[in-house]
């Protein structure tokens, strides 16, 4: 039975009701006040960028990919039974090909190498167990001011509107 058309285009009902869910509890979280600060979403995507976050997201990607192409062979094995569709239409073979080799295939493969262990020279943080972000050195031929010597400061005071504005003063 092929799926019902909807608003939406060629999203199916399972997906429509996932999003909606998620719009629901986005809105109910807005109204609450209880979503989460800015840099709390920072710090959960800094996660994502090291190796285990990667291989978290190739799994996912690669579990998506592979149900998207099981419903594709299976929408395609119904729209031949019915006699809808010729076994040699090109749009099908070619939607076949890019899930199971493109989209799943550079998924899974891309998973496969992020698990095999061996540092890429990707990132700067593969090899260097812990760190989650780059520093840069930075090095010149001047000493910088100690923490404990106060900077001079510069005072600026606004003129009357009838007035001239006076001259800066160095401290």
């Amino acid at each position: 039975m092929p799926p019902a058309p909807s608003l939406f285009g060629n999203i199916n009902t399972r997906d429509l009701v996932v999003l909606l869910i998620l719009f629901t509890t986005f809105v109910v979280l807005a109204v609450m006040r209880r979503l989460p600060e800015p840099w709390m979403v920072k710090h959960y995507f800094s996660a994502l960028n090291d190796r285990g976050g990667n291989i978290l997201v190739l799994v996912l990607m690669s579990a998506w990919f592979f149900s998207v192409s099981v419903r594709i062979f299976y929408y395609a094995f119904e729209l031949l039974g019915q006699k809808k569709l010729d076994p040699d239409n090109a749009i099908l073979l070619m939607a076949v090909q890019f899930v199971t080799s493109s989209a799943f295939g550079g998924s899974f493969g891309a998973l496969l190498k992020t698990m095999t262990g061996s540092d890429s020279n990707a990132r700067g943080t593969d090899g260097t167990p812990g760190s989650r972000s780059t520093t840069t050195t930075v090095t010149s031929a001047s000493t910088p001011p100690s923490p404990t010597t106060p900077l001079p400061a510069i005072v600026v005071v606004p003129a009357k509107p009838d007035e001239p504005a006076p001259e800066p003063t160095k401290p």
